[in-house]
C-alpha cells in the first residue's frame, strides 16, 4: 500500500482547505459530466434546478457509508431537488460498486476532473471526500459540508429560500488547526530532506488526527499502539502478540525513515523498533479458533482496475453512527483477510497461491454479514482451529 495511503493523508489537509475555490452566496462553478451512469433524468439540463452535488469515489469508505442517509433524503426530496453524485472514475469501476450498493441519486462521472478542480482548490483534482454542495435554482452556492451533516430541515430551507449560508467544513479551532498544520509541515520537511535515517517513537495521550503515510522508505503513524505496529510489520494478528504491560495500550506517534536499509525496509523497521524498546522476541506455536477461507468460485472475482494504487477505507454509516464495513482496493485475498482480522477481532486465515489482486466491499456488522459479503465473491468460510505462531516480547 503506497500511493493511496499518502493520498488519504493529504485528504485530511484538503478536507479543511480544499474548498478554496468556492464562495458562499456566489455563482457555482460549472459541472462537467463525461458520462451519465445511473438514474439518468429525462432532462439533463442542470440550469434552474435545486441541486445537491455530492463528491465521492468508489474507494472512499465514508462516501459509501453516507449512501443510505443520502438515499433517504433523495427519496423524500428527489421530485424537487436533483441529487447528483459525481466521481472522476470510469463507468466500469463505478458500475462494480453499483452492483453491491443502491444509489437513489443520479450517478455521473467527470473523467477530466474539471469539476473536482473547480469545486476544490482550483488547481488540483483533489476535493474533500465526501463533500456535499447545495446549489439553489439560481445557481448560487448556499451550503457546503459532509453528507452526514445534511438533513431535511436544511433541504426544506433551501427550497423556501430561508437557508443559512454555511461552510460546515470550517469547524476547527484555530489552535488545533495550527497544531495540525505544524505537524504536516514537520512530516513534509522530514520526508523531503536529505536525512537518510530517522526513528521516532513518541508516547502520546491523544493525537489531533489519525493519519498514516507509507512508502518504500518512509512511514508515519500519528497514533498507534506498538502491538498494532508490530502486527503489521510481522504480518500477523494483534491477538497473537504479547507485550510488556506498559506497551499494551499506550499510543505512540511513530515516524521512520530509512533510505538505505541493510536488509529491507520492513525488516529493518521491525528490528529497529524492537531494539529501541529494548525487547526480546520469542515465537511459540499455538492453536487458535478462527475462520478458514476457501475460494470456491473464482469466476465471481473481478481483478482490480487500480493496479498502481492500493488502499482500504472504513465505511462509516452516519445513521447508525458506526463503521459497518470496509472497502478494499487492489488487495490479494490473503492480504485483505489479514486486515479483516485486525478490523473485526475475528481470526481469518487464507492459504492459497492466488496472488491476483481484487477490489472488495465487506460488511462487518456480524459474522453473518461477513459470510454473506464473502460469498458474493465466491469465498466460503468455516470455523475451526488454526495453528499459528504466537509472538512473545519481553524486556531485556
Amino acid at each position: 500500500m503506497k500511493k493511496i495511503l499518502l493520498f488519504i493523508f493529504l485528504l485530511s489537509v484538503v478536507q479543511v482547505y480544499g474548498q478554496e475555490n468556492l464562495n458562499l452566496g456566489e455563482k457555482a462553478p460549472g459541472i462537467n459530466i463525461t458520462e451519465w451512469i445511473a438514474n439518468v433524468p429525462e432532462n439533463k439540463d442542470l440550469g434552474n434546478k435545486f441541486k445537491v452535488l455530492e463528491f465521492w469515489t468508489t474507494w472512499c469508505g465514508p462516501c459509501l457509508g453516507a449512501v443510505p442517509h443520502m438515499n433517504e433524503l433523495a427519496k423524500e426530496f428527489g421530485d424537487e431537488i436533483l441529487f447528483l453524485s459525481i466521481t472522476n472514475e470510469s463507468p466500469e469501476k463505478v458500475n462494480r460498486t453499483l452492483k453491491r450498493m443502491e444509489f437513489l441519486s443520479t450517478v455521473v462521472t467527470d473523467q477530466t476532473s474539471y469539476t473536482q478542480q473547480e469545486y476544490g482548490d482550483g488547481k488540483s483534482e483533489y476535493t474533500a471526500l465526501p463533500m456535499t454542495v447545495l446549489i439553489d435554482d439560481e445557481n448560487i452556492i448556499k451550503w457546503i459540508g459532509q453528507p452526514q451533516m445534511l438533513d431535511r430541515d436544511i433541504l426544506e430551507s433551501l427550497l423556501d429560500g430561508s437557508i443559512e449560508e454555511k461552510n460546515a467544513f470550517k469547524y476547527r479551532e484555530k489552535e488545533d488547526d495550527d497544531d495540525f498544520m505544524a505537524y504536516v509541515a514537520k512530516i513534509k520537511k522530514l520526508k523531503n530532506s536529505d536525512i537518510n535515517y530517522y526513528l521516532e517513537l513518541k508516547k502520546v495521550e491523544d493525537s489531533m488526527d489519525g493519519m498514516t503515510i507509507e512508502s518504500s522508505s518512509f512511514y508515519v503513524y500519528s497514533n498507534a499502539t506498538i502491538k498494532t505496529l508490530l502486527s503489521e510489520l510481522i504480518g500477523t494478528y494483534s491477538s497473537l502478540i504479547n507485550l510488556p504491560e506498559e506497551y499494551e495500550n499506550q499510543q505512540f506517534e511513530i515516524i521512520y525513515k530509512n533510505k538505505n536499509p541493510s536488509i529491507d525496509f520492513k525488516t529493518d523497521f521491525l528490528n529497529d523498533v524492537i531494539n529501541r524498546l529494548n525487547l526480546k522476541w520469542n515465537k511459540e506455536k499455538t492453536i487458535t479458533e478462527g475462520y478458514q477461507l476457501s475460494l470456491t468460485d473464482k469466476s465471481k472475482l473481478e481483478k482490480t482496475l487500480d493496479e498502481n494504487e492500493s488502499g482500504r477505507s472504513d465505511i462509516y454509516n452516519s445513521n447508525l453512527r458506526k463503521n459497518t464495513g470496509v472497502n478494499y482496493t487492489n488487495y490479494t485475498i490473503e492480504d485483505f483477510s489479514f486486515d479483516l482480522s485486525k478490523t473485526t477481532g475475528y481470526l481469518f486465515n487464507f492459504i492459497n497461491d492466488d496472488a491476483d489482486k481484487y477490489d472488495f466491499t465487506i460488511e462487518t456488522n456480524s459474522i453473518a454479514d461477513i459470510k454473506r459479503s464473502l460469498k458474493y465473491y465466491g469465498i466460503e468460510i468455516e470455523l475451526g482451529n488454526i495453528e499459528s505462531d504466537k509472538h512473545v516480547f519481553t524486556k531485556l
